[in-house]
């Protein structure tokens, strides 16, 4: 390839890997924010119970119904949050979009070489899309 082709090729492959970053964080956004619901919401649950438990007593006004209904609510919405982040925050996805963020920085470094062979890479561009179909890019 030329000199003339190869600066757009650089910012085609630039604007990949700042699609491809931002899809990366917000996968790992999301997956954090629901592991920390479920945690918190079990966490939750495990504290009503627990301390009804220990005290003999129920710890909401007095009613048992009410203190386990409370544990049920709170298991629920953690069995949900888990269930949501297993179908939404796919960790797979997470992992391919971070191998992608990685060759792709890879690639912008071997443009950086003046001795750059842009046919190779254009071809391991065009192999990171395939590879990648999962990854915004």
């Amino acid at each position: 390839m030329s000199s003339e082709t190869a600066h757009p090729l650089s910012q085609q492959i630039q604007a990949s890997l700042q699609k491809a970053s931002a899809f990366r964080n917000r996968l790992q956004t999301s997956s954090g924010r629901y592991t920390l619901s479920g945690l918190v919401l079990s966490a939750l649950a495990t504290f009503f119970a627990g301390l009804s438990s220990l005290t003999g007593k129920p710890i909401v006004v007095d009613d048992w119904r009410i203190t386990c209904t409370f544990a049920a609510v709170f298991t629920l919405g953690a069995t949900i949050a888990t269930g949501v982040q297993s179908q939404l925050a796919k960790p797979d996805l997470l992992t391919q979009a971070s191998e992608c963020v990685g060759k792709l920085r890879a690639l912008i470094s071997d443009t950086l070489s003046p001795a750059c062979d842009w046919e190779d890479v254009r071809k391991k561009y065009q192999q990171i899309l395939v590879d990648y179909t999962g990854v915004d890019l």
